[in-house]
Protein backbone atom coordinates (compact mmCIF):
# COMPACT_ATOMS: atom_id res chain seq x y z
CA UNK A 1 0.00 0.00 0.00
CA UNK A 2 3.01 2.36 1.01
CA UNK A 3 4.35 1.89 -2.74
CA UNK A 4 0.95 2.86 -4.39
CA UNK A 5 0.74 6.35 -2.46
CA UNK A 6 4.00 7.40 -2.95
CA UNK A 7 5.16 6.16 -6.51
CA UNK A 8 3.84 8.53 -8.98
CA UNK A 9 3.24 5.38 -11.49
CA UNK A 10 0.23 4.98 -9.59
CA UNK A 11 -0.74 8.36 -10.04
CA UNK A 12 -4.20 6.76 -11.67
CA UNK A 13 -4.63 4.79 -8.25
CA UNK A 14 -4.14 7.57 -5.70
CA UNK A 15 -6.56 10.13 -7.87
CA UNK A 16 -9.05 6.86 -7.57
CA UNK A 17 -8.86 6.37 -3.88
CA UNK A 18 -9.35 10.19 -2.86
CA UNK A 19 -12.65 10.48 -5.29
CA UNK A 20 -13.73 7.56 -3.34
CA UNK A 21 -13.17 9.09 0.17
CA UNK A 22 -14.61 12.40 -1.05
CA UNK A 23 -17.69 10.73 -2.29
CA UNK A 24 -17.93 8.80 1.16
CA UNK A 25 -17.19 11.50 3.20
CA UNK A 26 -19.89 13.45 1.52
CA UNK A 27 -22.50 11.01 1.61
CA UNK A 28 -21.83 9.60 5.25
CA UNK A 29 -20.39 12.56 6.88
CA UNK A 30 -21.69 15.72 4.65
CA UNK A 31 -20.93 18.07 8.04
CA UNK A 32 -17.48 17.16 8.16
CA UNK A 33 -17.56 17.76 4.40
CA UNK A 34 -18.26 21.15 4.33
CA UNK A 35 -16.04 21.59 7.51
CA UNK A 36 -12.69 20.57 5.53
CA UNK A 37 -14.10 22.23 2.33
CA UNK A 38 -11.81 24.91 2.41
CA UNK A 39 -8.38 22.78 2.03
CA UNK A 40 -9.56 21.47 -1.34
CA UNK A 41 -10.14 25.39 -1.83
CA UNK A 42 -6.82 25.92 -0.79
CA UNK A 43 -5.85 22.74 -3.50
CA UNK A 44 -7.39 24.27 -6.46
CA UNK A 45 -6.27 27.98 -5.96
CA UNK A 46 -2.36 25.93 -5.41
CA UNK A 47 -3.11 24.36 -9.18
CA UNK A 48 -4.65 27.78 -11.01
CA UNK A 49 -1.62 29.60 -9.76
CA UNK A 50 0.89 27.03 -11.52
CA UNK A 51 -1.39 27.54 -14.81
CA UNK A 52 0.44 30.81 -15.83
CA UNK A 53 3.41 29.85 -15.22
CA UNK A 54 3.27 26.63 -16.39
CA UNK A 55 2.40 27.98 -19.86
CA UNK A 56 5.14 30.48 -19.95
CA UNK A 57 7.58 27.93 -19.56
CA UNK A 58 6.28 25.27 -21.89
CA UNK A 59 5.52 27.67 -24.59
CA UNK A 60 8.91 29.64 -24.55
CA UNK A 61 10.59 26.69 -24.31
CA UNK A 62 9.61 25.23 -27.41
CA UNK A 63 9.95 28.30 -29.41
CA UNK A 64 13.09 28.58 -28.01
CA UNK A 65 14.40 25.13 -28.70
CA UNK A 66 13.16 25.99 -32.33
CA UNK A 67 16.61 27.55 -32.87
CA UNK A 68 16.17 29.32 -35.93
CA UNK A 69 14.02 31.60 -37.30
CA UNK A 70 13.19 29.88 -40.95
CA UNK A 71 12.70 26.99 -38.88
CA UNK A 72 10.09 28.72 -36.67
CA UNK A 73 8.14 30.66 -39.42
CA UNK A 74 7.43 26.87 -40.88
CA UNK A 75 6.33 25.21 -37.88
CA UNK A 76 4.65 28.39 -36.91
CA UNK A 77 2.70 28.23 -40.26
CA UNK A 78 2.04 24.64 -39.67
CA UNK A 79 0.63 25.13 -36.59
CA UNK A 80 -1.91 27.46 -37.56
CA UNK A 81 -2.55 25.29 -40.45
CA UNK A 82 -3.71 22.57 -37.91
CA UNK A 83 -5.22 25.12 -35.55
CA UNK A 84 -7.67 26.49 -38.12
CA UNK A 85 -8.39 22.53 -39.37
CA UNK A 86 -9.13 20.95 -35.92
CA UNK A 87 -11.52 24.80 -34.60
CA UNK A 88 -13.29 23.92 -38.35
CA UNK A 89 -13.33 20.21 -37.59
CA UNK A 90 -14.51 20.34 -33.37
CA UNK A 91 -17.03 23.95 -34.55
CA UNK A 92 -18.87 21.21 -36.76
CA UNK A 93 -19.24 18.44 -34.40
CA UNK A 94 -21.04 21.09 -32.27
CA UNK A 95 -23.35 22.18 -34.27
CA UNK A 96 -23.87 18.76 -35.49
CA UNK A 97 -24.59 17.89 -31.79
CA UNK A 98 -26.57 21.23 -31.13
CA UNK A 99 -29.09 20.34 -34.15
CA UNK A 100 -29.01 16.79 -33.10
CA UNK A 101 -30.01 17.53 -29.07
CA UNK A 102 -32.03 21.19 -29.75
CA UNK A 103 -30.66 22.64 -26.14
CA UNK A 104 -32.98 24.94 -25.18
CA UNK A 105 -35.54 24.23 -27.41
CA UNK A 106 -38.08 24.11 -24.19
CA UNK A 107 -36.88 27.00 -22.21
CA UNK A 108 -39.42 29.67 -22.09
CA UNK A 109 -37.36 32.81 -22.37
CA UNK A 110 -39.90 35.47 -20.96
CA UNK A 111 -39.71 33.70 -17.56
CA UNK A 112 -35.85 34.07 -17.70
CA UNK A 113 -36.00 37.65 -18.09
CA UNK A 114 -34.07 37.68 -21.02
CA UNK A 115 -34.88 41.53 -22.69
CA UNK A 116 -33.85 39.93 -26.31
CA UNK A 117 -31.16 41.86 -26.95
CA UNK A 118 -28.14 39.81 -28.24
CA UNK A 119 -24.87 41.13 -28.87
CA UNK A 120 -21.50 40.25 -30.10
CA UNK A 121 -18.07 41.25 -29.50
CA UNK A 122 -16.88 42.88 -32.45
CA UNK A 123 -13.56 41.76 -34.00
CA UNK A 124 -11.78 45.16 -32.38
CA UNK A 125 -13.47 43.82 -29.47
CA UNK A 126 -11.73 40.50 -29.43
CA UNK A 127 -8.42 41.48 -30.28
CA UNK A 128 -8.36 44.67 -27.65
CA UNK A 129 -9.22 41.70 -25.10
CA UNK A 130 -6.63 39.85 -26.42
CA UNK A 131 -3.84 42.34 -26.04
CA UNK A 132 -3.81 44.15 -22.29
CA UNK A 133 -3.26 47.50 -20.99
CA UNK A 134 -1.24 45.88 -18.66
CA UNK A 135 0.92 43.13 -19.11
CA UNK A 136 0.96 41.90 -15.26
CA UNK A 137 -2.64 42.54 -14.63
CA UNK A 138 -3.06 40.05 -17.38
CA UNK A 139 -0.86 37.33 -15.97
CA UNK A 140 -2.27 38.15 -12.26
CA UNK A 141 -5.87 37.57 -13.64
CA UNK A 142 -5.18 34.42 -15.33
CA UNK A 143 -5.70 35.70 -18.43
CA UNK A 144 -4.78 32.77 -20.87
CA UNK A 145 -4.50 34.17 -24.02
CA UNK A 146 -2.91 37.52 -23.34
CA UNK A 147 -0.68 35.02 -21.73
CA UNK A 148 0.40 33.03 -24.53
CA UNK A 149 0.47 36.33 -26.85
CA UNK A 150 2.92 37.72 -24.32
CA UNK A 151 5.24 34.51 -24.39
CA UNK A 152 5.21 33.74 -28.10
CA UNK A 153 6.25 37.30 -28.73
CA UNK A 154 8.68 37.43 -25.97
CA UNK A 155 10.09 34.06 -27.12
CA UNK A 156 10.28 35.09 -31.28
CA UNK A 157 12.22 38.02 -30.04
CA UNK A 158 14.70 35.83 -27.72
CA UNK A 159 15.20 33.60 -31.07
CA UNK A 160 15.50 37.04 -33.05
CA UNK A 161 18.52 38.23 -30.67
CA UNK A 162 20.09 35.08 -31.27
CA UNK A 163 23.73 34.50 -29.48
CA UNK A 164 23.04 37.90 -26.89
CA UNK A 165 19.74 36.45 -25.73
CA UNK A 166 21.27 33.51 -24.16
CA UNK A 167 21.63 34.21 -20.42
CA UNK A 168 17.72 34.34 -21.06
CA UNK A 169 17.46 30.74 -23.01
CA UNK A 170 19.56 29.24 -20.08
CA UNK A 171 17.22 30.60 -17.76
CA UNK A 172 13.86 29.75 -18.88
CA UNK A 173 15.21 26.15 -19.46
CA UNK A 174 16.02 26.04 -16.21
CA UNK A 175 12.87 26.50 -15.06
CA UNK A 176 11.50 23.17 -16.63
Amino acid sequence: MKKILTSSKHLFTRIAIGFVIGILLGLFLPQFSLDIKFIGDIYLNIIKAMIIPIIFVAVSTGIINIGSGKDLGRIGFKSIIVFVCMFVFTAGIGLVISYLVRPGLRIDIEATGYDGEVTSPSAEDFFMNIIPENLFMALSEGDILATILFTVIFSVAIVAVGKEAEPVKNFIKSNI
